[in-house]
């Protein structure tokens, strides 16, 4: 929400007074326009996960504060016609009970999405991807850095790997067993 604010206006954001990193009552503000879809169904007051120490000072033009806390007038803010949303708490986070709602809130009911993935179709589909971005005698180097996103990644292919090496052949045999042995830290 800040990165919004600020690309608007450097002026709209500042350093706040006070860190706020924990749970927080967030008070949802309904204005009767398209905005309220976002919290829905939702408790009200909600209990949120907040972690930042800027904060608004303004809005951006155009929009609408739509949720407030006890420490920031705008923890939530939308556009009031483009459907453009800035949250200044977590609704990913497991400590945001209801933030689960809130995301298929926003997925479903603002963005229009469908319930349609699944985890066997999308690994099918990939793997597909895969054979044909590779291509038969194709060979694919999946480097570890150590930072989350890699690591990450080494260990998804660890976890899958009966899955990619009966779908993709020995050279992904081989890089697993090289994963395995970076993750269980040996050098």
């Amino acid at each position: 929400m800040q990165e919004l604010a600020y690309r608007a206006s450097p002026d709209n954001v500042i350093a706040g007074t006070h860190r706020e990193y924990g749970h927080a009552t967030l008070k949802p503000q309904m204005i009767n326009s398209h905005v309220d879809r976002l919290f829905q169904g939702l408790e009200e007051p909600m209990r949120v996960w907040m972690s930042h120490g800027d904060k608004l000072t303004k809005l951006p033009e155009g929009f609408h504060t739509v949720a407030n806390s006890d420490n920031s007038e705008y923890a939530a803010i939308a556009h009031g016609t483009k459907p453009i949303y800035g949250l200044q708490f977590h609704p990913e986070v497991t400590h945001t009970p209801n933030g689960t709602k809130l995301l298929k809130n926003f997925a479903l009911g603002i963005c229009g999405s469908k319930q349609t993935w699944t985890m066997s179709a999308f690994m099918g589909q990939e793997i597909e991807r895969i054979r044909k971005l590779v291509g038969e005698k194709g060979q694919v180097l999946g480097a570890v850095s150590g930072g989350v996103d890699s690591t990450v990644a080494a260990k998804l292919m660890v976890c899958i790997s009966d899955v990619l090496y009966s779908s993709l052949g020995s050279l992904a045999h081989v890089l697993l067993k090289f994963y395995r042995h970076l993750l269980q830290g040996k050098s």
